[in-house]
């Protein structure tokens, strides 16, 4: 799905693609290797949907997720949890859903908040979303991520769009490189 283990990743998605069910697959796929996620959350996600995507995982391997909501204190929560995050090994994954809002520019404080987590654990595999803005000058840029240069030297940035003609694949452009996803209510999975 997504190389987690070449440094932090920023996946900038168009709004509406599925970053919420491409998260949970993801952390499918750590927890199913009993390994630990972390999910920081603005809205915790439905229910149901995580069900289908989580649902064959054991018992054991549940109890390796956290998931908090953040509302709109991402720097005091990260700030409140960072020990638990400092002891994230390796193999075990963060992620900070919708790190910022979904319009207007991304707050200092959030922006503040990134920094601080990216800089203590640039060993560990973070996952950070935001949605994607559409270049508003008319120069045609497509789509860019919020937070502009900020994480440039701390991570490197992912852009999930929809397939302009499948509805239910998404293209994943990471370095250049485009990676076709058939999404499905079991989760993310690659197009064959």
């Amino acid at each position: 799905m997504l190389e987690l283990n070449r440094g932090p990743i920023h996946l900038s998605y168009e709004p509406s693609s599925g970053s919420t069910n491409l998260c949970l697959s993801i952390a499918s796929v750590v927890l199913s290797s009993n390994n630990k996620v972390i999910l920081l959350t603005k809205e915790l996600p439905d229910g149901m949907q995580s069900s289908q995507i989580l649902g064959d995982l054991t018992k054991n391997q549940i109890e390796r997720l956290i998931i908090l909501a953040f509302d709109e204190q991402l720097l005091e929560k990260s700030r409140a949890i960072s020990g638990i995050i400092s002891r994230l090994n390796a193999e075990d994954l963060l992620i900070i859903s919708d790190w910022c809002p979904s319009s207007g520019r991304a707050p200092a404080n959030d922006i503040l908040a990134l920094k601080e987590i990216l800089n203590l654990n640039l060993e560990n595999k973070i996952l950070f979303t935001s949605a994607a803005y559409e270049d508003a000058s008319g120069k045609n840029q497509g789509w860019i991520a919020r937070g502009g240069d900020s994480f440039n030297n701390l991570s490197r940035t992912v852009l999930m769009t929809r397939h302009p003609l499948k509805g239910n694949y998404r293209i994943i452009e990471d370095e250049k490189i485009e990676y076709l996803m058939k999404i499905s209510k079991n989760g993310f999975f690659p197009a064959s």
